[in-house]
């Protein structure tokens, strides 16, 4: 049986992420109070040096051993805008191989 992944998963899903826990930064498990966005299904908000992180745990391919990936709002909504302009790119190109010629 062949086994295949993603290539195309998030980069900060490896322990060498720019937003890898600090084991000196003050984590706290609350959004302060106040903020008006909503945490994103699957994530749980996280105030680490007075900034909000969205984390969420994963389990990288291959492995047991579960991580915790923590990104900021800004880099939470550019990889929402990139996921978006991918679907909309794979929904053009699925159309022109479907169109008639």
């Amino acid at each position: 049986m062949l086994a295949s992944g993603c290539a195309s998963e998030s980069p900060t899903v490896g322990p060498a992420s720019p937003t890898a826990p600090d084991p000196g930064a003050r984590l706290t498990s609350d959004e302060p109070a106040g903020t008006a966005s909503p945490v994103p299904a699957g994530y749980k908000a996280r105030v680490r040096d007075g900034e909000t992180l969205y984390c969420r745990t994963v389990t990288p391919l291959g492995t047991r051993f579960a991580q915790q990936v923590c990104m900021t709002v800004a880099q939470y909504e550019d990889l929402e805008r990139r996921d978006a302009n991918m679907q909309q790119d794979l929904s053009r190109q699925q159309k022109s191989i479907d169109a008639p010629p």
